[in-house]
């Protein structure tokens, strides 16, 4: 396995880097344009993109390299489940394009912020390291929990945003205080180093 610094691991994370570029992106669009379902496709166009280049970038058997100075690593099973979970996003801005609700609000903060829970996941797929595993979560779920009461005008959607958040509190707090279980018997974060 070849260990890669950060400067050299930025040739092997490009969708990723795509893709956050696209969340930034969104957002700057969404101030300027007044037909806010162009926004929409430019996140989907986005989000085809990403699923080209990691449909591109999937790796040979046996070429596996760790990134980030071994926070994530690049190999088949990692490429494998961004590939799936890119097409899920792409599946997700498709159907939010045709959907009412999604229309009564703002368009390009929820594209936006169904991209950068789409950025968590692909992170979340690749990691080596339980604390960039525990980021990649909290970044997904941060947005979850906006998406979830994105309804502006809907009492329903507001309880559930607050009941997911209080939910997710408490398991990332729970799951925090495992992690420190596992690195008091272990001494290390990477899941090699556990797994030995």
């Amino acid at each position: 396995m070849a260990d890669l610094g950060n400067i050299a691991s930025f040739a092997y994370s490009v969708p990723e880097i795509v893709l956050a570029l696209s969340v930034v992106g969104l957002f700057i669009v969404d101030l300027v344009v007044v037909n806010k379902e162009t926004v929409g496709r430019l996140a989907l166009f986005a989000m085809g993109l990403v699923v080209g280049l990691l449909a591109f970038s999937l790796p040979e058997a046996g070429d596996i390299h760790s990134l980030f100075n071994r926070q994530v690593v690049f190999d088949e099973y990692g490429q494998f489940f961004k590939l799936l979970l890119g097409l899920c996003g792409f599946a997700a801005v498709w159907m939010s394009l045709g959907s009412e609700e999604v229309r009564r609000v703002n368009q390009g903060e929820y594209f936006a912020i169904l991209l950068a829970a789409t950025l968590g996941m692909l992170f979340m797929a690749s990691a080596t390291n339980l604390l960039m595993g525990y980021l990649a979560l909290e970044f997904l779920s941060l947005a979850s929990y906006v998406l979830a009461g994105y309804a502006l005008h809907s009492r329903r959607a507001s309880e559930a945003s607050l009941k997911y958040l209080i939910y997710g509190g408490v398991a990332s707090g729970t799951m925090i205080y495992g992690m420190s279980w596992i690195y008091g018997l272990t001494g290390s974060l990477d899941f090699a180093t556990i797994q030995n």
